[in-house]
């Protein structure tokens, strides 16, 4: 079962899907949806206008064993299946109803090791542009389904909660908190919710936020069957010098950066096929 929770105010407004849990071992979107599902019941943040839905465990066979996914990747596989073969499709498929019925996605998500929170901004249009960048973080991270569009990352993304949101009309972004044990992870995400809120106009306030620094993804490593190792303890969007050895593959292969840039989402322990870690390139902004 998928528990949801909405609550209307009593003016016509945009409606926002908040959902947690994609993965089974990111605690923070649960924690955070709970804190502010709280406040608006309790009328602490009474909403003005318009609609919000809480999906607080998206995935909740993954959840209940603390496990990123069962079987699939429930955020590489969204989408309908017409026959689904596995717990993750049986979700997605039931998702995609939800999905369907807002105006707005925020789905919230944290990494495996420490660094540094990030918005996923996949498309350009003004009004992703405007949400992405009024949630309150300090990076958006831009050419997510350009660079699963490259042969590096052929196979690797059948859909994801973003990328299906906008085939059917939805703007929706995703958003990297911070580490899966940290309560500054929980924090923020309480605090991207409550900005996201404000910024659709669904409760009184503006979001007051500085513009983030933009990155955009150029390069994927995919974990081997041989196997390979990370040369340093890297965080999320540690910078790197052109030529920097990053990694180390079991043959003794080293993986260097190929620009200056920065490293996205390294995870010690990749299993083979998974993405391993990623390189970016700072934008700069006129």
């Amino acid at each position: 079962m998928i528990a949801s929770y909405s609550f209307a105010g009593l003016k016509p407004g945009p409606h926002l899907l908040v959902m947690g849990a994609v993965h089974g071992d990111e605690l923070c979107g649960p924690r955070a949806i709970e804190r502010v599902r709280a406040e608006i019941r309790d009328g602490r943040l009474p909403l003005e206008c318009g609609r919000v839905t809480f999906v607080p465990v998206a995935n909740p066979a993954a959840y209940a064993v603390r496990r990123r996914y069962v079987e699939k990747n429930l955020n590489r596989i969204f989408a309908r299946h017409e026959a689904p073969s596995c717990e993750e499709e049986r979700i997605a498929t039931a998702l995609c109803d939800v999905v369907d019925s807002c105006d707005y996605l925020l789905d919230i998500h944290s990494f495996h090791t420490p660094g540094v929170p990030f918005v996923f901004r996949d498309y350009t249009d003004a009004t992703t542009v405007a949400f992405a960048e009024n949630l309150g973080f300090p990076y958006v991270l831009s050419g997510w389904p350009e660079l699963y569009g490259t042969e590096a990352a052929s196979g690797l993304n059948m859909g994801d909660t973003v990328q299906y949101a906008h085939s059917q009309g939805k703007t929706a972004v995703l958003v990297e908190c911070g580490q899966h044990e940290e309560e500054a992870a929980v924090a923020l995400a309480e605090a991207c919710i409550a900005n996201a809120l404000r910024h659709l106009g669904l409760v009184g306030g503006g979001a007051q936020v500085e513009a983030p620094r933009e990155v955009r993804f150029s390069h994927v490593w995919v974990m081997p069957e041989q196997g390979g190792k990370l040369l340093r303890g890297w965080q999320n969007l540690d910078s790197v010098v052109a030529g920097e050895p990053l990694a180390q593959l079991a043959d003794g292969t080293l993986l260097v950066a190929p620009r200056d840039g920065a490293m996205i989402m390294p995870k010690q322990d990749a299993v083979a096929g998974e993405e391993w870690f990623y390189f970016g390139e700072t934008v700069v902004r006129a």
